[in-house]
């Protein structure tokens, strides 16, 4: 897969309201939801160290918004995509 061509490889999502985040309620994933105000889509590299407090941030300053947040990772060597699993 070349540089520019996206890679599917280590996504994550993190719905708003419905992650494991500490604080944060979970929501079954039986239940019906209306669909995410803003779709927020951050491709990575590298990143392992850094998602935690990225993902704290995001969900702070946009809290009252319904959103979901896409970490794309790019095959990092470092763990990133097991971070972004993790989180989601």
């Amino acid at each position: 897969m070349g540089r520019g061509a996206p890679s599917n490889r280590g996504s994550a999502l993190a719905n708003a309201g419905r992650n494991k985040l500490p604080g944060r309620e979970t929501t079954a994933s039986s239940e019906r939801s209306d669909p995410p105000q803003l779709s927020l889509i951050i491709p990575t590299y590298n990143e392992a160290e850094n998602l935690p407090r990225l993902v704290e941030c995001v969900h702070r300053a946009l809290e009252g918004c319904s959103f979901e947040l896409i970490l794309v990772d790019d095959d990092s060597p470092d763990g990133t995509a097991t971070v972004a699993s993790q989180l989601s």
